[in-house]
């Protein structure tokens, strides 16, 4: 399944540590998260993604969310 949301997202970054974001208008009820850098070693470094996502009630964004977890369950499928 494909989904398509409409986000507009506020910034933020702490040089080689990490970019957080949020959003300040779009398809959510929230959006937030970040991306975390952590160094492992001279030459990698290992990403993290963390969002937190609130969608408004009744829309059929979250109908599509519901009915896709609701199918992984079923047939003992998790993401």
């Amino acid at each position: 399944m494909v989904l398509h949301a409409r986000v507009v997202m506020d910034l933020r970054e702490k040089l080689e540590q990490e970019i957080s974001f949020e959003q300040v208008e779009g398809d959510f009820y929230s959006f937030k998260g970040k991306w975390r850098f952590e160094q492992l070693g001279d030459h990698h470094t290992l990403l993290k993604y963390m969002v937190e996502t609130k969608m408004h009630k009744d829309t059929f964004l979250s109908e599509s969310i519901l009915e896709e977890v609701e199918l992984y369950r079923h047939f003992g499928i998790f993401m």
